[in-house]
């Protein structure tokens, strides 16, 4: 790692202390050119934080580990979307797994720096980043042009908003509908939860959502009970912090942002 200095600051002008631990959880693969050097200059990054580890899996010898990443509905989306990404990743030798936990941090700097690790290694032989808090596969050319190449980072290009039938299996496709995110806990904040949903205010609650992306990226909690205005909503909003870590919608805690 090339040593730099005068790294852009990743402030969070809302900071408020106490509302969680980051937690980041990247597969980088491909056939990584060995040795990397990475500069920390053109990738704006002062190298991986303490607390995030990065561990190197080869296919020859542990096949299940590179495996267990590329299933289900979210492997099935890429091999339908991009063929030619998922057939490079299902043939990739090698996997890289960043992961860790930055306890209650009040700036983004350690998001930051991963990235920038993220974006060296797609230059050094990585075909595709798995990013499965977002719920997402990205290729080496959107990861560029959404993530290393613009000068202001696009935090909220790191959280995804689900958009869902609450009773799909009515048949009923005009029905109530729940929106949820994924991927806050990359900045140890809540994802978001907004269930029976009219979508005739369907981007009314989008907005909403973002709003509140926004805000907890910038280090804002919201309590117990929190009124929220929202255009286009019903006013009286509330927001009732829920969940467990386990929870395999979020895989995080959430915010269940009730309608009056």
């Amino acid at each position: 790692m090339e040593p730099v200095s005068n790294l852009p600051e990743w402030e969070r002008r809302l900071f408020q202390p106490g509302g969680g631990d980051a937690f980041l959880f990247y597969v980088v693969f491909g056939r990584f050119h060995q040795p990397m050097t990475i500069s920390g200059s053109h990738y704006k990054t002062a190298g991986l934080p303490k607390q995030v580890t990065l561990g190197l899996y080869e296919r020859e010898n542990d096949p299940q580990t590179l495996e267990s990443f590329v299933q289900g509905f979210l492997a099935q989306k890429l091999k339908e979307e991009e063929p030619e990404i998922f057939a490079a990743v299902t043939k990739a030798p090698q996997c890289l797994v960043i992961s860790g936990t930055v306890e209650d941090p009040e700036n983004l700097n350690y998001l930051r720096d991963t990235l920038g690790v993220i974006s060296a290694m797609l230059d050094n032989g990585g075909v595709a980043v798995y990013d499965p808090q977002k719920f997402h596969w990205w290729s080496p050319k959107h990861w560029k042009e959404t993530i290393q190449r613009p000068k202001e980072p696009a935090l909220n290009q790191h959280v995804s908003i689900l958009i869902s039938l609450e009773n799909e299996k009515s048949g009923d496709k005009n029905g109530p509908v729940w929106l949820h995110t994924r991927g806050l806990r990359k900045f140890g904040r809540p994802d978001l939860s907004l269930r029976n949903l009219d979508q005739s205010r369907l981007d009314a609650g989008v907005d909403l959502c973002n709003y509140l992306i926004e805000d907890q990226i910038m280090g804002l909690q919201f309590c117990e009970g929190q009124t929220l205005d929202a255009p286009g909503l019903p006013i009286g909003i509330t927001c009732h912090p829920t969940g467990n870590l386990e929870d395999p919608d979020f895989n995080n805690v959430h915010i269940e942002i009730r309608l009056p």
